[in-house]
């Protein structure tokens, strides 16, 4: 893998908790690791519970040298829901912290690696074995937000060209130093890890305990003078408020829709802004570099990435080239394909060289009989000072929504949309949150939208 080869010639360093485990050692933490795999089968699945440190980067990297399949799971899901992704990924190997893997060994039989603290490791060459560029690389499950989670499989070829083209794309060197945000289960990691390891770049992963604070968050970036930042907008707004560091110079947003006012917030203090899309099937696929000093209404998704095409059939957004999956694990007819082409499910319009997000086909609500893009009605939502976050739904028949936000009202929220939006797409409700609901991943966690008013809430 070309991943591989950049990484042991001008691989980075990892800074944690006050430490630097340099490039030198980092080769042989994985070194190790691919030795330690080479005693499993090729094409072997590695479950891997892990989080922040360098013990997830390190065991990433060793199973690809062994020509493993890493199965990184969500250390926030139950220990029902991870057996289950175990048992279905069929993994020869857990590999946990602690004792977290625990309850997931007492409802299958898996063999588990136990970490803990880094111990020296021994300087050894990397042993790899050769695999073909279609060959599985990671099988990265979907949340189950519309259904039972699915693996995707991304194969190795995918991993090569993501990574390729991000490091030369945003020119990351050895004088960067990359913040690592998103769960080593969420695609977004793949963009952090691959970049900062390939590049010579200092790889910095973020206290978990810190990701629900932002003003620490922010203080924390700032301390460690990060150059690459890449989250998603919800928190991006957050650090914003509580301050940017000086030192960021490449802002990257993904996960869910950017809002204008943020892009613009954000290109004002930074010199590199970029909104990416693309599910995690086929990763990135188009991108949208915000310029300085634009002013629009709606944040494009973009154009098509190099390693992809992409094209509109029917309104929907379909994706073929070098970063799409192969497949769902053990699931092939869930995905659906048009001669090549994956359907994503997304659906979008075409302005000029660009694609605007219009929403999920599987979102689509119906209410008196009008067809409602939620959408629409959250990007309405979101243009109202003051609104921070926006989630729209139909229960019952009715049209609801929730925004995030200080000091909002909402008959004035809801006086505003009548301006902007024909009357069937004004919700009947607007509950005011101090925060919306999310999950582990950062989306907006919709099942736990209640009709109820919770404490602190405002409707």
């Amino acid at each position: 893998m070309k991943l591989l080869d950049r990484f042991e010639s001008v691989g980075g360093c990892i800074a944690w908790e006050g430490q630097t485990v340099k490039a030198s050692e980092v080769r042989d933490r994985v070194a190790a690791v691919a030795s330690r795999l080479l005693t499993l089968p090729r094409g072997a699945r590695v479950a891997l519970h892990l989080g922040h440190g360098v013990h997830a980067p390190v065991w990433l990297l060793g199973c690809l040298a062994a020509g493993c399949v890493a199965v990184p799971l969500d250390r926030h899901l139950p220990p029902q829901r991870l057996a289950e992704l175990v048992e279905r990924s069929g993994a020869s190997l857990l590999v946990t912290e602690g004792r977290r893997g625990d309850a997931v060994t007492k409802r299958i039989p898996v063999q588990r690696e136990v970490l803990g603290e880094l111990a020296p490791v021994e300087r050894q060459a990397l042993v790899r074995r050769d695999e073909d560029p279609e060959a599985p690389a990671l099988i990265l499950w979907t949340s189950g937000s519309t259904g039972a989670p699915k693996g995707v499989t991304v194969p190795r070829r995918a991993v090569d060209a993501f990574v390729e083209h991000w490091r030369e794309r945003l020119s990351v060197g050895p004088e960067d130093r990359v913040a690592w945000t998103a769960a080593l289960s969420f695609d977004l990691s793949l963009l952090d890890l691959g970049v900062a390891l390939t590049s010579g770049a200092t790889l910095l992963p973020v206290p978990e305990r810190l990701l629900g604070f932002p003003a620490e968050l922010a203080a924390w970036l700032t301390e460690q003078e990060i150059s690459l930042l890449y989250t998603v907008p919800s928190l991006l707004d957050r650090l914003e408020r509580a301050g940017l560091p000086r030192s960021l110079r490449t802002v990257l947003s993904a996960g869910e829709a950017l809002p204008a006012e943020l892009a613009r917030r954000l290109r004002s203090r930074v010199p590199t802004v970029a909104n990416l899309f693309g599910p995690t099937e086929t990763n990135v696929s188009t991108t949208w570099f915000v310029p300085e000093g634009w002013d629009g209404d709606v944040v494009p998704i973009g154009s098509p990435c190099p390693y992809v095409d992409v094209r509109l059939q029917d309104g929907e957004l379909q994706v073929r080239g070098a970063t799409v999956m192969t497949g769902y694990w053990g699931e092939p007819e869930r995905a659906r394909w048009d001669d090549g082409w994956l359907c994503t499910g997304d659906r979008a319009r075409q302005e000029g060289d660009a694609f605007v997000f219009l929403g999920r086909a599987d979102r689509m609500l119906k209410v008196s009989g009008y067809r409602v893009e939620p959408e629409e009605v959250e990007r309405a939502l979101l243009d109202q000072p003051g609104v921070r976050g926006a989630a729209v739904d139909a229960r019952d028949g009715a049209l609801l929504a929730w925004v995030e936000g200080e000091d909002l009202d909402a008959d004035a929220v809801r006086a505003a949309l009548r301006r902007s939006l024909p009357v069937w797409a004004v919700p009947e409700r607007v509950t005011v949150l101090e925060a919306l609901p999310r999950t582990p991943r950062g989306k907006v966690d919709r099942g736990a939208l209640t009709l109820r008013t919770p404490p602190g809430s405002r409707s």
